[in-house]
């Protein structure tokens, strides 16, 4: 059944050229943004919120100089994803399942920070596995997998899996 599943998405022509497009295009910039976010000493809700509104699907041509302004430390790296960000001709691959990321306390924004960080580190499925079982036992509000399994995935997609309602709900289908 999967790969009756596959095969059908894959003859969807437009479907998969825009997944795949965006598996090109917008992925590793995506990635880039997170490796600059997790070298500041912190992150904000505001960086958060950030995350979710320029990676959602549509292109963030408009939202590129708004939200980098604060997300991005680095002037120069900013003004080259604002380029690259108002470049690009597809956006993300997960609609955002909440607007703001709000009112987390400094320890909740630390396990937040130390979840991204870690993420460049993990090196195998069982430590990703371990590393999100970590982070989902301390029960951050907001940034649940739904949220955070895309920005994981963007960093290592070989060993984070988006984890929203549609692929759920696909896994599921599958038994």
């Amino acid at each position: 059944a999967l790969q009756q599943d596959y095969a059908a998405f894959k003859a969807d022509t437009a479907a998969y050229e825009k997944r795949d497009q965006q598996r090109r295009e917008f992925r590793p910039l995506a990635h880039d943004i997170l490796s600059s976010l997790v070298q500041k000493d912190h992150v904000t809700n505001e960086d958060l919120t950030t995350l979710i509104h320029l990676f959602r699907p549509d292109p963030p041509h408009g939202l590129a100089e708004k939200y980098l302004s604060t997300l991005i430390p680095f002037p120069t790296h900013r003004t080259a994803y604002i380029e690259r960000l108002k470049a690009l001709r597809v956006g993300g691959y997960t609609a955002p399942g909440r607007r703001k990321i709000h009112s987390l306390s400094d320890e909740q924004l630390r396990e937040v920070h130390e979840l991204l960080t870690q993420a460049f580190k993990v090196k195998d499925a069982e430590g990703a596995g371990a590393l999100c079982a970590a982070y989902d036992a301390k029960r951050v509000p907001f940034v649940t997998a739904g949220v955070y399994s895309p920005w994981l995935h963007y960093i290592q997609p070989t060993l984070f899996p988006i984890l929203n309602g549609p692929s759920l709900a696909f896994w599921k289908k599958q038994g």
